[in-house]
């Protein structure tokens, strides 16, 4: 019987990011017992599952980095939570290592640097640094992680990436636009498997711990949580191939080539890799249940035009959603446009409409 395909997401969540790593450790606790278990020919379900992608934005970016690093090795689970060491990476980076305190510093004052942030985001690179440096893997992978374990990471691109209204006239300023959502791929490698299962993905490979998809995964999880303004944004090396097909489509879209994917129109002499300035992911797309549901869509037996069967007898794959803070926001029949018309009125409505409309797309509905 063919192990049923989850995925997990992981909606923005601020300091809430405490709450998803918590979901994270014990779903993993569940798991390691539920194998276990069924090792020991304990009386247990003894179907199969298979985590096969991984999605997150903002702090749910970040502790969906911390997680896939976490899933191919050893760690203990937190019962107690005054414990003050730990092999828990992510109970160290969201409970012991982060404080206020540091965050209120001047280290990232001190060389004299132009100012790109509110708080200080020195201890948020030493946490990152601690937390995703690849330890020693497991001899035996978890069973439940797939082989072809791929991450997505929503991402915001201050830089932009430009399209042609037009391939007739490319590049006249009436016929380009820019698209500044974001995301970026990454896939696990492990000992057992030496091929990326996607051209433009980042490879993580747990046997080099040098090699430039760590430094990459480590920059985009800082940059996926830059709230603006307040945390500093971050410089990320993309490949041009990256963004064929273009960032609005859906990743079973470009595993099967429709719609034909569109190219972006950057000039003859752009430098591949680009450099691009990024911020909070959960800006553009704060909840990327997309990403993991399309993925799913994509495997085999693939699922035409991303419908994934949804009935009990026939489903066989499903995306376990992380979010923090669901809506319950009720439509006010008596609402009166005129009375909320005043400008700071309809700036705090405007704040929250933007968080809101970032955190689901109507299309996700269907």
């Amino acid at each position: 019987m063919a192990s049923f395909k989850i995925g997990i997401n992981m909606a923005g969540a601020v300091s809430a990011g405490a709450y998803t790593a918590g979901v994270l450790d014990f779903l993993t606790e569940a798991l390691d017992e539920w194998y276990r278990a069924k090792a020991r020919g304990e009386l247990v379900p003894s179907d199969d599952v298979s985590v096969e992608v991984i999605s997150g934005a903002s702090a749910g970016g970040m502790c969906f980095a911390i997680f896939a690093v976490m899933l191919q090795e050893d760690f203990e689970h937190i019962h107690d939570t005054n414990q003050i060491v730990t092999t828990n990476r992510l109970f160290e980076s969201w409970v012991n290592q982060i404080d206020i305190h540091k965050l209120l510093g001047t280290d990232d004052l001190k060389s004299a640097p132009p100012v790109v942030s509110l708080l200080d985001c020195t201890i948020i690179d030493k946490i990152a640094t601690d937390a995703l440096i690849p330890g020693i893997p497991l001899s035996v992978p978890r069973p439940y992680v797939s082989p072809n374990l791929t991450l997505f990471l929503s991402l915001t691109n201050l830089r932009g990436t430009p399209y042609s209204l037009n391939d007739e006239a490319p590049g006249s300023v009436e016929e380009t636009t820019f698209f500044f959502g974001d995301r970026i791929r990454f896939e696990i490698l492990r000992p057992d498997k030496i091929t990326l299962s996607f051209p433009s993905a980042h490879k993580l490979d747990f046997t080099k711990p040098a090699e430039e998809g760590w430094n990459i995964l480590t920059i985009a999880a800082k940059a996926t949580g830059a709230v603006p303004i307040f945390l500093a944004p971050r410089v990320l090396d993309r490949k041009l191939l990256e963004y064929t097909p273009p960032m609005w489509e859906s990743v079973t879209s470009a595993a099967t080539g429709t719609p034909p994917p569109i190219s972006p129109n950057f000039p003859p002499d752009t430098p591949d890799p680009l450099q691009t300035l990024n911020v909070d992911g959960g800006i553009t797309n704060n909840d990327p249940f997309n990403y993991a549901h399309d993925y799913l869509a994509s495997l085999e037996p693939l699922r035409r035009e991303s419908e994934n069967p949804g009935t009990a007898l026939t489903a066989d794959r499903a995306v376990i959603n992380i979010a923090p803070f669901p809506t319950t926001d009720t439509f006010d029949i008596k609402y009166n446009p005129l009375s909320h018309s005043g400008v700071f009125s309809v700036l705090v409505r405007l704040f929250s409409a933007l968080i809101s409309q970032s955190r689901f797309f109507g299309e996700s509905l269907s």
